[in-house]
């Protein structure tokens, strides 16, 4: 018997189950269709532009390049989401859901998929890192003193590792939270018709009790933690366009001397948390959670004890770097 104080309604009959979500997936449909009216219809305005200046195959090239990164990216999530959806339909041991259940469950997937895309991607990002990649090196181009990087690597390479980056970490984030949520599913839908029928709100049911039992969600934690590394090791590079007033702009003395360790402790830190998730030693996980406050605050102690008191000696090359970039931009090298 089951000791439940509302127990689990009666599973409807399949035809039943899809004669009600008929309508629902048609209205998800339409849903699709009136968001994508705007692209739609700008495609078309468009094409008829190009077509009056009889320049119909240059307007099939910008498509193709404006709109196949963003669509092979979409097709990767709806991917790596179906995969999620069915380890946790898997591990919920629920083999009755219908076809037009499933066929709900693709169209959301899909709209998750390409309401991702179109806030991340940017189409052009990935034609310029690879129209970039058939650039000569030029012996004269100016290289950056900090990290050696030439000037191509912020203007192409950079923009578009961040853009994979992002898009790496949106799918890991949400990928475990699909493969939660199918996994639970019947159990989240017993919570919602008991606080319908009066039922009180449990703090135990907003836990994510037995969340990472499945080896799938530790991994897929493991590899979060390794974008979370990559994002450590590329955000260095934000640090050439900080300000420090009105002399200097870029790395200084803190940022070099501090900063820049600080920032491969983080990605090592976070490579030996994504091990140890896999190792299920969660607790030392939350331990190397205490190294963001010391890359936070670390630098600003040693900056106001240390670098202050002597700063014009400690800060003269940084300083220099920051005129020689500066001279290079207005072309007043020699």
């Amino acid at each position: 018997m089951d000791d439940r104080p509302f127990p689990f309604p009666p599973r409807p009959h399949s035809a039943r189950s899809a004669m009600r979500l008929g309508p629902i997936a048609l209205g998800a449909i339409i849903l699709l269709l009136l968001f994508g009216a705007h692209f739609i219809s700008s495609q078309f305005i468009d094409f008829e532009w190009w077509s009056e200046v009889h320049q119909v195959e240059t307007w099939i090239n910008l498509w193709i390049y404006g709109t196949f990164p963003a669509a092979f990216a979409a097709l990767l999530l709806f991917g790596a989401f179906v995969i999620a959806w069915r380890l946790g339909v898997r591990k919920s041991h629920d083999r009755n859901s219908s076809a037009s259940q499933s066929a709900l469950v693709y169209l959301v997937l899909i709209a998750l998929a390409a309401f991702v895309v179109h806030a991340l991607i940017d189409s052009w990002t990935v034609v310029r890192y690879f129209g970039g990649l058939r650039l000569g090196a030029e012996p004269a181009t100016f290289i950056d003193p900090i990290f050696g990087k030439p000037l191509r690597f912020y203007f192409f390479d950079l923009p578009f590792y961040n853009l994979l980056l992002r898009l790496f970490l949106t799918g890991s984030i949400l990928s475990p939270l699909i493969f939660w949520v199918s996994a639970h599913f019947q159990d989240l839908r017993y919570r919602f018709l008991r606080l319908q029928n009066g039922g009180a709100i449990d703090i135990d049911d907003m836990a994510l009790g037995g969340a990472f039992d499945s080896s799938f969600a530790r991994w897929i934690l493991a590899i979060l933690l390794l974008g979370f590394a990559f994002e450590f090791y590329f955000s260095r590079y934000d640090l050439l366009f900080e300000d420090h007033g009105a002399y200097l702009l870029g790395v200084d003395y803190v940022s070099d001397h501090v900063t820049l360790p600080l920032q491969w402790l983080l990605c090592a830190g976070a490579v030996l948390a994504a091990a140890l998730v896999l190792l299920r030693r969660f607790r030392l996980v939350l331990l190397l959670l205490l190294l963001l406050p010391l890359r936070f605050f670390l630098p600003s102690i040693v900056r106001s004890i240390y670098v202050r008191p002597n700063e014009l000696a400690l800060e003269k090359p940084y300083i220099g770097h920051h005129i020689e970039a500066t001279r290079s931009a207005f072309g007043l090298t020699t």
